[in-house]
């Protein structure tokens, strides 16, 4: 017994919506973790203050069009107590011959990163804390290199360094603009919505689709029956 295509029994119109929401539903799931650096856990932390006297860096890479979407990363307060309210800046440079250019492409200010506690100590006496800040409008960032930098207002904040080694992030002082490597990598997770061609389907796009093809097999059963 042969087998038809399972697109087969429609027009041509209806296969042609059918497989444009199809594609649209599948690019919308592609949205999710496109960079990570925690390896296996922290092993060391680093101050990242907005008061401190250098700024850090860490290299993440885009091997296709993508729009940010939300940034992630973990540190701890080098102090007892409670962790505090605070406020971060979060910095998003693109490369230039491996170091990161002398302005930012995004500068975010926010006050609401949500805070979670991960159970993982550091030095054994300083809470880790995972962190998640969503951009109120995602970034659109090409094929390349860049870097991200994360500043807290509390003094007493160091940004997370990982056990992945391997030149991947910059530092330099405040009042200098010649970045220096390091050999550290800092916890950094990055969720985005790749593309092809760096344009993503709008929902409203999607809905479209989904209501005509809808409506056109709601048609083909009506005129069966």
């Amino acid at each position: 017994m042969s087998h038809s295509h399972p697109l087969a029994r429609f027009k041509p119109l209806q296969r042609g919506l059918l497989a444009l929401t199809c594609a649209l539903a599948a690019a919308s799931a592609h949205a999710g973790l496109v960079w990570n650096t925690y390896g296996n856990g922290l092993v060391d932390a680093r101050t990242a203050n907005r008061s401190g006297s250098a700024l850090r860096a860490e290299l993440f890479q885009m091997t296709q069009p993508v729009q940010l979407t939300s940034v992630s990363w973990s540190g701890i307060y080098a102090r007892y107590g409670a962790a505090p309210t605070e406020e971060f800046v979060i910095d998003v440079y693109a490369a230039n011959q491996g170091l990161p250019n002398s302005a930012p492409l995004l500068t975010v200010t926010t006050d609401q990163a949500s805070r979670s506690a991960t159970g993982q100590w550091l030095f054994s006496d300083f809470q880790v804390y995972d962190y998640v800040a969503a951009l109120a409008q995602p970034l659109v960032l090409g094929v390349g290199d860049y870097y991200l930098s994360v500043r807290s207002s509390v003094s007493a904040w160091q940004w997370g360094v990982t056990d992945r080694r391997g030149n991947s992030s910059v530092l330099r002082r405040i009042e200098d603009t010649q970045w220096n490597a390091s050999d550290l990598t800092f916890a950094v997770r990055l969720n985005a919505e790749p593309t092809e061609d760096g344009r993503l389907p709008e929902p409203a796009s999607l809905a479209l689709a989904g209501t005509a093809l809808a409506a056109l097999l709601t048609v083909r059963r009506r005129s069966r029956g």
